[in-house]
């Protein structure tokens, strides 16, 4: 009997260690790059001149070798330019790579006059899948416009993903409840700036718990690095649980999607570190929870090919 036990308790070790080793063979898809290049006619928005790790020209060829080396199989790039031309620029530097880069969130200006035309435009092209909302001086939040725009991209069928800067999580809520058939992602871990002491406070909380309620609403666990802002981040996967527990608490395993926020995070530190700190966050739960937040759950979201 005592054997028995031993035998059991054996095979239960190996069969956890096993598991979490095949997480680490996960092919993942990464929902949240940038490619962009500040010598192109017109310039960039963004980064600033001064930014020495960041303004110069970040291309596919930039990007290949880290998807090699962490076996990221499939990225979505989202737009880091308001010019409306920039969105073809994506498609046209990325079309000869499809298997690779099978999704592009494009920019458009919602509200504006010729929103319908542009969206109808990019629509052509199936890797567009959706379009990042941005502050606009021209083209307020929340009028009527602006929901009557969210509803036609809503209709055919792209998604929204929310920079977090100018809308709240309150305002987030009143997206949903108004488009309810609108695919809302939330960028960022909602922005939540873990620089500050208390950051994860009850008003988050409570504003992260009636967010999620929305069924139509997801969170990406992106851009960690970039909400810590410090010259280093943390590699400790303690320093950012009680942020993420809250997220998984709330949003459960099905809306939870990986973004690594490249090339910003190579501010703060290395894409071997941020994605082995996501896989320390992996290891927490099971396999079936980390092939849904490193894969499944983005190819569903954004209505991507799967993975060949």
């Amino acid at each position: 009997m005592k054997y028995s036990v031993l035998l059991l308790m054996a095979m239960i070790l190996c069969s956890c260690q096993s598991q979490k080793d095949c997480i680490e063979e996960i092919e993942v898809v990464d929902t949240h790059i940038h490619f962009y290049d500040p010598a192109r006619p017109g310039g960039v928005a963004w980064p600033p001149k001064t930014d020495s790790v960041l303004y110069k020209g970040h291309y596919p060829k930039n990007f290949n070798e880290v998807a090699r080396q962490h076996n990221i199989k499939a990225t979505v790039i989202v737009e880091a330019s308001d010019h409306h031309k920039d969105n073809k620029w994506l498609l046209d530097i990325t079309k000869n790579e499809k298997c690779q880069y099978t999704g592009i969130v494009g920019n458009l200006a919602v509200g504006s006059s010729h929103f319908d035309k542009q969206l109808a435009e990019l629509c052509e092209d199936p890797r567009f899948v959706g379009l990042r909302v941005r502050p606009r001086n021209d083209y307020p939040y929340f009028t009527p416009k602006f929901m009557k725009d969210l509803k036609t991209l809503a209709a055919k069928g792209k998604t929204l993903d929310i920079l977090m800067v100018g809308i709240d999580l309150p305002g987030v809520a009143k997206i949903a409840k108004a488009v309810p058939n609108l695919k809302i992602l939330i960028n960022h871990v909602s922005g939540l700036p873990l620089d500050e002491v208390n950051a994860v406070n009850a008003k988050w909380k409570k504003q992260i718990a009636e967010v999620a309620k929305y069924p139509n609403v997801h969170c990406k666990i992106s851009g960690l690095y970039e909400r810590v802002n410090y010259p280093w981040a943390p590699t400790d996967l303690d320093f950012y649980k009680a942020c993420l527990d809250t997220i998984v608490e709330n949003f459960g395993e099905d809306r939870i999607i990986y973004g690594s926020n490249w090339p910003v995070l190579n501010r703060y530190g290395s894409y071997t570190q941020y994605k082995s700190l996501l896989m320390d966050f992996c290891k927490q739960y099971d396999y079936e929870f980390a092939e849904k937040f490193l894969q499944k759950n983005a190819i569903k979201f954004y209505n991507l090919p799967e993975l060949k």
